[in-house]
């Protein structure tokens, strides 16, 4: 069984990814950077018996479909513990989640202190082929145990600019207490619902990689030249 490990990320480390650029041949979808005072909502479980989930839906760009990272401002609400959860990224059918999930992350927390906006920037290692033109959406979900009696919720930040994106949307996610929200409750299109307006997100794009052919593919693709080659011009001194 794989070992899931919390990542604790406090202010100090999120905010070293403060003003990090796309590197050079990327591209990045942006709405905006929230402030304190600006537009937020909250995840993780509410006294009501609720489990909120919050993401943004995006299309993959033509020319640059390797997903690089994505990025959250999200702030701590006061609970003590704060909740934990995993941010994902995976299809979008137009209503809900559905197969392949492309990514997710170990167990996470905003620290208790984190007054927000803070950002958090989830890194995919080696980057993920996306289809381009496709819809996707990348979302936080609680996980762990949750006391039903009590809030234990995080902040997360709307976009200052409004609905800045136009191929996307914000949505929430609701599951009744006591079901850790599962793949096959992401699936169900009842559950989710649009908000609005878009949440502050980012994701970096690059272009795919060249494909570069085997030394061994190489060495065989030589070889069988020589030997038309060579069989050409034996049928010449032959002719």
């Amino acid at each position: 069984m794989r070992r899931t490990h919390m990542i604790r990320l406090g202010t100090l480390a999120a905010a070293a990814l403060v003003g990090v650029a796309p590197a050079a041949g990327a591209q990045q979808i942006d709405t905006g950077t929230p402030t304190a005072r600006g537009g937020r909502d909250l995840y993780g479980a509410t006294s009501l018996g609720q489990m909120l989930s919050m993401g943004q839906t995006f299309v993959a760009p033509a020319g640059l479909p390797v997903l690089q990272s994505v990025q959250f401002w999200l702030g701590a609400n006061g609970d003590d513990p704060p909740p934990q959860f995993r941010a994902f990224v995976a299809t979008w059918s137009g209503t809900a989640v559905t197969r392949p999930v492309v990514y997710q992350t170990v167990a996470l927390e905003t620290g208790p202190t984190d007054v927000g906006p803070v950002p958090y920037r989830f890194t995919l290692p080696g980057g993920r082929l996306l289809d381009p033109g496709t819809t996707y959406i990348a979302f936080l979900t609680p996980i762990g145990t949750l006391v039903p009696t009590d809030n234990q919720l995080g902040t997360v930040y709307y976009s200052p600019d409004g609905d800045a994106y136009a191929d996307g949307e914000a949505y929430f996610h609701s599951t009744p207490f006591g079901e850790t929200p599962a793949l096959s409750q992401l699936l169900d299109a009842t559950r989710w619902q649009v908000k609005n307006p878009d949440l502050a997100f980012q994701a970096t794009f690059a272009a795919a990689p060249a494909v570069v052919p085997e030394p061994a593919t190489v060495t065989l693709v030589a070889a069988g030249l020589a030997a038309v080659g060579l069989l050409a011009r034996r049928r010449r001194g032959t002719g």
